[in-house]
C-alpha cells in the first residue's frame, strides 16, 4: 500500500509539473507569434532569392526580366517587391543593372533550398505524404525554420531511417484518416 501511494504520489507530481510546463509553454506560446513579423524575409522575398540565386549559378548573371520570367509574375510586381530586399542590402544592382545575391542571401538562399529538401525528404519519403502534398507543404514553411532546426530535422530523419520498424509504423496504412467532405458527412449524418 505505501509502494502504491507513493508511486501515486509521483504520477501526480509529475502531472502536476507537467500541467505547469505546459502552462508556462502556452505563456511562451502566446509571445511566440510575435516573432513571426520579425523574420527576414517573406515567403514570397525567399523565392525572388532562390530565383535569382538559380540564375546566377545557370547563366552567371540576372536581371530583374530574368527573375520576373523565371518566376511567372509580372515585372511591376517584382519590382515593387524587390525594393525591401534592396534596402536590406540582400539584392545589389552592378553598373548594368544587373542583380547580385550579398554574401547573406547567397546563405539564405542555400538554407532555405536545403530546408527544402529536408521537409521533402521527412514528409514524402518517411511519412508516406504524396510527393506533391510534400513539396507544397515543404514550400509553406521552408523559409520559417532555423538551421538548428533544419539540422535537427536531418538528424531525426537519419534516425528513422535506420529504424525500418519505426518507420512502417509510421507510414501505416490507416494511421491518418482524413474526414469525410462535407456532403459526404451529411449523407452520413442522414443515414
Amino acid at each position: 500500500m505505501l509502494l502504491y501511494k507513493k508511486i501515486f504520489r509521483n504520477a501526480r507530481e509529475k502531472w502536476y509539473c507537467t500541467i505547469n510546463n505546459m502552462n508556462l509553454m502556452i505563456k511562451d506560446r502566446d509571445k511566440t507569434w510575435k516573432y513571426f513579423r520579425d523574420h527576414l524575409i517573406t515567403h514570397s522575398a525567399a523565392h525572388y532569392l532562390m530565383a535569382l540565386h538559380e540564375l546566377l549559378e545557370e547563366q552567371g548573371y540576372a536581371r530583374l526580366s530574368d527573375v520576373a520570367k523565371k518566376l511567372d509574375v509580372s515585372l511591376g510586381s517584382l519590382s515593387t517587391s524587390m525594393k525591401p530586399l534592396l534596402k536590406k542590402k540582400l539584392i545589389l544592382q552592378d553598373n548594368n543593372k544587373h542583380l547580385l545575391l550579398s554574401q547573406d542571401a547567397k546563405e539564405i538562399a542555400l538554407h532555405i533550398e536545403e530546408t527544402w529538401s529536408i521537409l521533402t525528404h521527412l514528409f514524402h519519403d518517411i511519412l508516406g505524404i504524396d510527393k506533391k502534398s510534400a513539396e507544397i507543404d515543404a514550400c509553406k514553411i521552408e523559409h520559417l525554420i532555423s538551421p538548428e532546426s533544419s539540422e535537427g530535422l536531418m538528424r531525426l530523419i537519419k534516425v528513422l531511417e535506420k529504424e525500418d520498424k519505426i518507420r512502417k509504423k509510421i507510414r501505416g496504412k490507416g494511421v491518418y484518416v482524413r474526414s469525410p467532405s462535407r456532403s459526404k458527412r451529411s449523407s452520413l449524418e442522414s443515414a
